[in-house]
């Protein structure tokens, strides 16, 4: 089913359009639009670089994109056009380049000289790409395209320049990394795959970025019971862009996110540079967030939101008292302990890390106490009252222990079994103290329940420090995290950028 030969290099995808501009450089086909003219010279160098992250992700450039983007629609409707927008970016990232003495790779452009508004955007998906050392197989060009595409559908008035539409050509061969069970063992590996190995059916998608959740752990061994094909290309959620079947409702170029269901379980799933995905599960990417951090948040954080959400649906509210997090350095707690902070909650995290309390912290907990004072055995069924509300990640004796503490008619969100399945408990924290236990459930969330937690998400539910929890893996490094996150090594969040 799949090759598993991984080549040194691949063609890039291609950018295409029928207006001016098109052409040809070597056996690469591109053309980005020239008049879509809205963007001054001098303008679009007031968007400023961080001189501690250097060289920038490509996050950081599709910001850029998406903002001169969208500023150039508002600009366009009241003043008059100017250089074109991929020359403006062109220009952006030329003099970055200039100013860092970064080499340009696969471009004999001459930094010190300005690019006319007649040049296409190739030039600066390789220059960028240099900045970013990233293959320019998304380029920003590409970015570019998709931005546009989705601003003509919205409509940007009367008036404005003509924008042509342009979109991404997917390649039939991509890299993904697949899981293959045999002989009772599991088999992994980043593969060489083709877009006849994908579903017949669903929306493709140009995946960007996913994450690595304990799940994704689970369905790539042969113990976890979890996966239900094989071969099989986890990832249980993934960001990207539609490039193909999302008809009126999401066309080519919007970004999406999916999560849950099926996918990287009994679909093959996010980690992939391309991806099927059923529509009825894709996920708009709301306003607030980008790729990168929807994936920070992603399957783990949504879970943490939907425990948030359920515990004040329950009446929980800021002034209550301490609200407990447990497995705070997980991917769920992580997040929980950010989201309940930033909602003005006195957040006490309960770690087995001792070196965490830092990080922990930084995250916006007021207190960290230690695992073992909730997994003492012989816990009482009722003990002294501490805890207005708790998000449990853990199960088994921590969550008893969470119970009995609970103050009265409080509520634990329970989400999470790594300290095992049994509850040794009784009836009497229930019936003495009105207590709730919460099942959070994130894999068949309702799907327009599921888009009005991530609308959330992108506003009054988004964490803080999102780039504090998270650490960017490429595909290659996936196996290492996959097995750390099952023996409990893993602090806050993995994303994975499918293009490395």
């Amino acid at each position: 089913m799949f090759d598993r030969h991984i080549p040194r290099r691949r063609p890039a995808p291609q950018v295409m359009t029928g207006g001016a501009g098109s052409g040809t450089k070597g056996s690469r086909t591109y053309s980005v639009a020239t008049d879509v003219g809205i963007v001054s010279s001098t303008w679009e160098c007031d968007y400023p670089h961080s001189d501690s992250t250097w060289p920038p992700s490509r996050g950081y450039w599709r910001k850029i994109v998406c903002r001169i983007a969208r500023d150039a629609v508002d600009r366009g409707r009241t003043g008059p056009p100017c250089a074109s927008i991929s020359s403006a970016l062109r220009r952006l990232a030329l003099r970055a380049v200039h100013r860092r003495g970064a080499p340009l790779l696969g471009s004999d452009v001459d930094p010190g000289r300005q690019p006319q508004s007649s040049e296409l955007g190739w030039d600066v998906g390789h220059s960028v790409a240099a900045i970013a050392r990233r293959p320019p197989r998304l380029t920003v060009a590409n970015t570019l395209s998709t931005t546009v595409a989705t601003l003509i559908r919205v409509g940007i008035g009367p008036g404005t320049p003509r924008l042509l539409e342009s979109q991404l050509v997917p390649p039939e061969n991509f890299n993904a990394f697949v899981a293959t069970a045999h002989d009772g063992a599991t088999e992994r590996g980043v593969r060489t795959v083709s877009q006849t190995d994908l579903p017949p059916d669903g929306v493709l998608i140009s995946v960007e970025w996913s994450s690595v959740n304990y799940k994704d752990a689970l369905a790539t061994t042969a113990t976890g019971k979890v996966a239900k094909i094989s071969p099989l290309i986890p990832g249980i959620d993934l960001a990207g862009t539609v490039v193909d079947g999302g008809g009126d409702q999401l066309p080519p170029g919007t970004a999406v996110l999916a999560h849950g269901y099926d996918l990287g379980v009994a679909r093959h799933g996010g980690y992939a540079e391309l991806a099927r995905v059923p529509p009825e599960w894709l996920v708009r990417l709301p306003t607030g967030l980008d790729a990168r951090q929807a994936m920070v948040i992603g399957t783990a954080g949504f879970t943490a939101a939907l425990s948030v959400v359920a515990l004040e649906e329950r009446g929980l509210v800021p002034g209550d008292g301490p609200v407990l997090v447990t497995g705070a350095t997980g991917g769920v707690g992580s997040v929980a302990v950010s989201i309940l902070a930033v909602r003005g909650y006195d957040v006490v995290a309960s770690t087995g890390k001792p070196d965490s309390e830092p990080y922990l912290r930084s995250l916006g907990a007021a207190t960290v106490i230690p695992r073992s004072t909730l997994s003492v055995e012989g816990t009482r069924p009722l003990e002294a009252t501490t805890w207005a509300g708790a998000v449990d990640c853990v199960g088994g004796l921590t969550l008893a222990s969470v119970l009995a503490r609970l103050r009265y008619g409080g509520a634990v969100a329970a989400s999470g079994l790594t300290g095992g399945a049994a509850l040794p408990t009784t009836v009497l924290p229930f019936i003495l103290r009105g207590v709730a236990l919460l099942g959070i459930d994130s894999v068949q969330t309702p799907i327009e329940r599921r888009r009005a937690i991530w609308q959330r998400l992108g506003d009054d539910l988004k964490p803080d420090n999102l780039d504090a929890i998270a650490q960017d893996v490429a595909l290659s490094e996936v196996p290492g995290v996959l097995d750390a996150i099952l023996r409990g090594g893993v602090t806050g969040r993995h994303v994975v950028d499918v293009h490395r």
